[in-house]
Formats: C-alpha cells, sequence, structure tokens
C-alpha cells in the first residue's frame, strides 16, 4: 500500500528508509499511514529499516488529533506493542517496526 505520508528509499548500503513526508503537519499517523507503514515493515521483514521523516526537525507527532475517535482507535490498536517470542523462547514486547499482515484486521 502506498501513502502519500510515507516516502520509501533504498540505500546502497543494504537498508530501507520509510520517511514520514508531511512534516509540516509533525507526521501525524491515519489510518492509511499507519497500513501503508505496516505493509513496508512486512514487505521484506529481513531486510533492515530505518524510520525517519523527510524534515530532520520533525519526527512524528502521534495519531492525528484532526480523524475520528474510532480512527484514532484503529491507529493506536496497530502501533501498540505485541508480545512476540524472543530467541530464547522468553516473551518481548516490539511495537511498530514488527507489524505483520493481519495484526490489524480492520484495514
Amino acid at each position: 500500500m502506498t501513502h502519500p505520508g510515507l516516502r520509501a528509499e533504498r540505500s546502497p548500503d543494504g537498508f530501507r528508509r520509510l520517511l514520514l513526508a508531511a512534516p509540516q503537519r509533525h507526521n501525524p499517523i491515519t489510518p492509511g499511514l499507519a497500513g501503508a507503514l505496516r505493509d513496508a515493515f512486512a514487505a521484506d521483514p529481513a531486510e533492515p529499516v530505518v524510520l525517519g521523516s523527510t524534515d530532520p526537525a520533525v519526527f512524528c507527532a502521534g495519531a492525528d488529533m484532526t480523524i475520528g475517535e474510532a480512527e484514532r482507535a484503529q491507529v493506536s490498536a496497530c502501533a501498540s506493542p505485541v508480545p512476540r517470542r524472543g530467541s530464547a523462547g522468553s516473551a518481548r514486547r516490539t511495537g511498530i517496526s514488527q507489524w505483520v499482515p493481519g495484526y490489524c484486521p480492520t484495514w
């Protein structure tokens, strides 16, 4: 899924750079942008990804406060850390960088 608020680049150094591209609004997360991020992270789980902004002075304000409460709840549900198994079999917490397809079935 592509989104106007997300720019993806491949580095010659072997990683992908995902840049939030609405710095004038402090890169608010909408359900559409959250879905695009989820899809971008899941595209190649083995490839390292760096998440940043097109403006180095601005990263992200969090959920877009101009959208409705139900949409903000969707963003929150998908951005919250989910339990995963660590290499030693113990549970660990992971966040946005570990989104996988199907975790947010509302999209």
